[in-house]
C-alpha cells in the first residue's frame, strides 16, 4: 500500500481532482441527447491543457438508494466475446444495449479532432458507480480493436463487474506494451457499492488500480495537513485457495456490516460530490 497527500505537489492529485469534475457533471445528464441507451447517458468535451488534447468522455452513474443496491440481482455470466471470462449479465446487457451508440458519439470525436487535423490525444473515460462500469467495459472494447492510444480511466465507487478472469484480463491490458492503458479506480471511505456483489457469495474481484480515500487520517501518523490517500495495487493470488483476492487495506478492509451511509457513495472525492451541482 502507498500513501499520498493531497497537499505534496503530487501531479496525480490535479488529475483525479479534473477526472472528478468530469464525474459530477455525468451525474447531472439528463438531457434525451445524452442518452446513448436505456438508462446510459454519456457526453464528452474537448479540451487542450499545456499543449496536450484531451477528450473526457464521461458516463452518468444511476442514483440508487442503499436498499436498491442491496436488493439488487447480480449474476455473472459466461462473456460472450472472451473466452472463460465471466461478467454481470446486467451490467453487460446495459451496456452491450449501448455500445454501437457509444462508438457513435467516439467516431463523432474523431471527427471533430481530424477537422482540426489532431491526430495526437488522450481519452479520458470517467463514472461513478454504474458510470464506472460502463466506462471499464468501453475501455475493454477500445483496446480489444485497438482503437485509441491513450486510454485513462478513472472510476468513482464502481461496483465489481466480473470475475477473477475479468480482473486478471483487466490486469493484463494494462501491462500490454501495445497499449497505453491506465485504470483509477477510486474508492471513498467505507462506501459499501464498491464491494458489491458482496464476496464469496458471488465471486466478483475488482481490477487494479485502486486509489482508496479513508475518512480520516490514522492518528499514529505525522502526516502533512490536508488529505491523505492510499493505494493498493491487488488484486494478488492467494497461494493457498488458489485464487485472485483483492487487497484488504484499502476499501476491502470493511466486513460486509459495514455499510456505511448513502452519502459516503457520492463523495466526497477530491471536494466533488456527485450530482452535487445538479
Amino acid at each position: 500500500m502507498i500513501r499520498f497527500y493531497e497537499d505534496d505537489g503530487n501531479p496525480l492529485i490535479k488529475i483525479l481532482k479534473n477526472a472528478a469534475k468530469y464525474a459530477n457533471l455525468a451525474d447531472c445528464l439528463k438531457d434525451e441527447v445524452d442518452m446513448v441507451g436505456p438508462g446510459v447517458f454519456a457526453k464528452f468535451t474537448i479540451n487542450t491543457i499545456n499543449e496536450k488534447v484531451e477528450v473526457n468522455f464521461y458516463f452518468k452513474g444511476e442514483h440508487l438508494t442503499r436498499e436498491q443496491w442491496l436488493n439488487r440481482k447480480f449474476n455473472m455470466r459466461d462473456h460472450p466475446r472472451y473466452n472463460l471470462v465471466k461478467v454481470d449479465e446486467q451490467f453487460w446487457s446495459q451496456w452491450e444495449s449501448s455500445a454501437d451508440k457509444i462508438r457513435e458519439k467516439l467516431n463523432q470525436v474523431t471527427k471533430e479532432l481530424e477537422k482540426e487535423s489532431i491526430n495526437d490525444y488522450v481519452l479520458n473515460l470517467i463514472g461513478h458507480g454504474i458510470g464506472g462500469v460502463h466506462a471499464i467495459l468501453t475501455a475493454a472494447a477500445l483496446c480489444e480493436a485497438q482503437d485509441s492510444d491513450i486510454i485513462n480511466v478513472f472510476t468513482f465507487g464502481q461496483p465489481r463487474i466480473g470475475d477473477q478472469v475479468f480482473a486478471y484480463y483487466m490486469n493484463m491490458l494494462q501491462i500490454d506494451e501495445d497499449l497505453d492503458l491506465r485504470i483509477f479506480r477510486i474508492t471513498n471511505s467505507d462506501d459499501y457499492v464498491p464491494r458489491l456483489p458482496f464476496y464469496p457469495s458471488i465471486r466478483a474481484v475488482h481490477h487494479a488500480l485502486e486509489i482508496w480515500i479513508p475518512p480520516d487520517i490514522p492518528s499514529e501518523c505525522e502526516c502533512p495537513e490536508g488529505k491523505i490517500f492510499y493505494v493498493c495495487i491487488g488484486p494478488i493470488e492467494n497461494e493457498n485457495e488458489g485464487i485472485m483476492e483483492e487487497s484488504r487495506q484499502c476499501n476491502n478492509k470493511y466486513e460486509q456490516t459495514q455499510l456505511g451511509t448513502d452519502s459516503t457513495h457520492f463523495g466526497p472525492y477530491f471536494g466533488y460530490f456527485m450530482g452535487g451541482s445538479c
